[in-house]
């Protein structure tokens, strides 16, 4: 079964053990789906698993990258710091997330800046960071950035307060009204995977139209 994991980059990041990323397949699957939406994965028959690592390694630098810019990195600095208000101004600001509520991109967030911080804690190949993935050397950029202004505690502080429950929770009212693009699940990979299909037998259907005009 395909899953969230299977397309992150691994050089350079140490990801807990285990399935999911986030703790419940669920929550994956919302990660997932938006990368499908996206465009950055691509689960259709013949696709190539090496091209969307690749975007989603990417993609993922690309949202680091954002979370430098001065406006949202000093969120979480100076005698002001709130992590919570920088990590909602890089969600708002980062192009693929709206699809996904605010606490799941929080916590995706906090698993990749983690798995990073555990391989610099025990080390494995590769050992040269040139060889590591552009998210994980870019992490590296924002760690440095954000100095003690980063802290472990706060994803864990997080997860006792229950915020992880809160997008389940609005995630239940919006399906009561008729769900939004935000709101996904494992039906709407099946469904992005039916369309690259689609989009590969038309194609295929035109270019067989087109011999047939040659000839």
């Amino acid at each position: 079964m395909t899953s969230l994991k299977d397309f992150l980059p691994r050089a350079g990041l140490v990801y807990e053990d285990g399935y999911d990323i986030l703790g419940r397949e669920k929550r994956d699957h919302k990660i997932l789906t938006a990368f499908c939406k996206a465009g950055f994965v691509k689960i259709a028959k013949g696709a190539s698993d090496k091209e969307s690592k690749a975007n989603v390694d990417q993609a993922l630098a690309d949202t680091f990258t954002v979370a430098l810019q001065p406006h949202i990195l000093d969120l979480a600095q100076f005698e002001s710091r709130d992590i919570y208000a920088y990590l909602t101004s890089l969600h708002t600001n980062t192009p693929w997330a709206y699809r996904v509520g605010e606490n799941t991109f929080f916590c995706f967030f906090w698993a990749v800046v983690e798995a990073r911080k555990r391989w610099h804690a025990s080390p494995r190949p590769p050992f040269d960071i040139n060889e590591h993935s552009k998210a994980a050397r870019q992490i590296d950029a924002l760690l440095e950035a954000m100095g003690s202004f980063y802290s472990s505690a706060d994803y864990e502080v997080f997860k006792l307060v229950g915020g992880l429950e809160d997008d389940d929770d609005e995630e239940d009212k919006n399906e009561d009204e008729g769900g939004k693009d935000g709101d996904i699940d494992m039906t709407d990979v099946a469904a992005a995977l039916n369309e690259d299909i689609a989009e590969d037998d038309l194609r295929r259907g035109v270019e067989a139209m087109n011999i047939d005009d040659d000839n």
